[in-house]
Order: structure tokens, then C-alpha cells, then sequence
């Protein structure tokens, strides 16, 4: 307000005043969001279960709903795809596919998860089996916080970039002069 400037150039220029002390500020920050998203680990929950079609699981706050499989085959690979229905309580939120695939030339088999995040938790959805009469086996995993790691390192790296970005005194400073 003294300078009848904006908040965002009000900071801007604060910052550029003193950029280690701000950049290590913002570092800090970036360093309690890490923080904040390990100890989510500490609350992790995992579920294996054998389901057929129609049937329902309960991990955490979800309940998936088993629909069915479908498997097919081309050159290349088989793969079987299972869905699920995933609800929050009794709202519908989405639907996840996990898949198995089997490359034929290699004899490899691969698992595809489907995986389903938001700020609150990670759920993760992986297909461990599927039988002949269409039941599935597969494993739920529900990770709380774990996008507030990957956030908390981008907010350390630009306080990073703020504390080690010189200024123009320092870079006129590295520019030898030749006599």
C-alpha cells in the first residue's frame, strides 16, 4: 500500500531484495509438504480379495464393485481387462481398469494399474489373477498424501531456483574484465 503497488509485485520485489533468505524460506515449505506426505504413509491400507462379477469390496472409503472381464488376443499379446466401479460412500465416483497383458514372444507377463489420485490419497487398483469362470483376484492399495510429496518437491526446487538465481550485481561480478 505505501507504494501504491500490487501484492504480487510488492513480493516480487521483496523477494529480489534478499533472495537466499526467501528461497530458503520457500525451501522450508517445499521441505514440511514432503514431511506432510511421508507421514501419509504411516496410514497406508491395503486389501487383496477374489471377486465375481457383481460382487463388492470395502478398503478405506471406497467400495469397488466388480463389473466383469474382458480378455482378448492379437499378434503381439493377450491381455485380460478387468473394471470396477469405485464409490466414495454410496456417490459413484468413477470407473478404474486395471489389466494383465501376456507378450507372447518374450513369455512375459506385465501388470497395468489403474490408479486413481487426488491431494487427499492415491487409490491403486492392480490385477493379480483372473479365472476361468470370470472371477477375478487383485490387490487395492489406498496411499494417503502422496501428492503432497511430488508437490513439495517442486515447491523445493523453485526455492532452489530463487535462492541460487544471481542477481545483476553479482552477475556483472563474473563477467572478467580484460585490461
Amino acid at each position: 500500500r505505501q507504494f501504491g503497488e500490487s501484492t504480487l509485485t510488492a513480493l516480487s520485489r521483496l523477494v529480489r531484495k534478499n533472495r537466499r533468505r526467501y528461497g530458503g524460506y520457500v525451501v522450508h515449505v517445499g521441505m514440511v509438504a514432503i514431511f506432510v506426505g511421508i507421514t501419509g504413509t504411516a496410514f497406508n491400507s491395503e486389501r487383496e480379495a477374489t471377486l465375481n462379477p457383481g460382487e463388492t469390496v470395502e478398503v478405506g472409503n471406497y467400495t469397488l464393485r466388480y463389473q466383469g472381464v474382458e480378455t482378448g488376443r492379437d499378434a503381439n499379446h493377450e491381455w485380460a481387462k478387468a473394471r470396477f466401479e469405485v464409490f466414495e460412500g454410496t456417490r459413484l465416483t468413477g470407473v478404474m481398469v486395471p489389466a494383465k497383458n501376456f507378450y507372447l514372444a518374450s513369455q512375459q507377463p506385465t501388470t497395468e494399474v489403474a490408479i486413481r489420485s487426488s491431494l487427499r490419497e492415491d487409490l491403486y487398483l492392480a490385477l493379480a489373477a483372473v479365472s476361468a469362470d470370470g472371477s477375478v483376484t487383485f490387490k487395492v492399495y489406498v496411499n494417503p498424501l502422496v501428492q503432497w510429496i511430488w508437490i513439495g518437491g517442486l515447491i523445493f526446487a523453485l526455492g532452489t531456483v530463487i535462492t541460487m538465481w544471481p542477481d545483476a550485481s553479482e552477475r556483472r561480478q563474473l563477467i572478467p574484465r580484460y585490461v
